[in-house]
């Protein structure tokens, strides 16, 4: 993993994430409020390395999408996939391991950004 900076980052975030806030659903707003009130914590370092704006506040669009561009990769049999029980219009994501859910996205396999049912 240390060849891939990004898979590195993802694990730490989904390690952190798991260990702040265990299985539960959570949005970029939820993400935030956590590091904002432990902004000594792992998981606030982890958020700010992947979101922090120059004038030091969390960039929540930038957070947002870095989690969408990494969502379904596979990092320590774990992975970070839409949450689609959750209502409302904010996007919301679960961890899940790699037994759960389909494993359609690992990190050797890239994402298909066109539909298979159009070849």
């Amino acid at each position: 993993m240390s060849d891939d900076p990004d898979a590195e980052l993802l694990g730490r975030l989904i390690k952190e994430w798991t260990d702040a806030l265990g299985a539960a659903a959570a949005g970029v707003r939820d993400l935030v409020a956590r590091a904002d009130f432990d902004k000594a914590g792992e998981l606030s370092s982890v958020i700010r390395e992947i979101a922090e704006d120059r004038g030091g506040a969390i960039n929540r669009s930038r957070l947002g999408w870095w989690i969408k561009r990494h969502e379904g990769r596979f990092v320590d049999n774990r992975r970070i996939l839409p949450d689609k029980s959750a209502g409302g219009n904010a996007k919301v994501w679960r961890i899940v391991s790699g037994s759960s859910g389909s494993a359609a996205f690992s990190s050797q396999q890239p994402k298909v950004s066109i539909p298979l049912s159009r070849w």
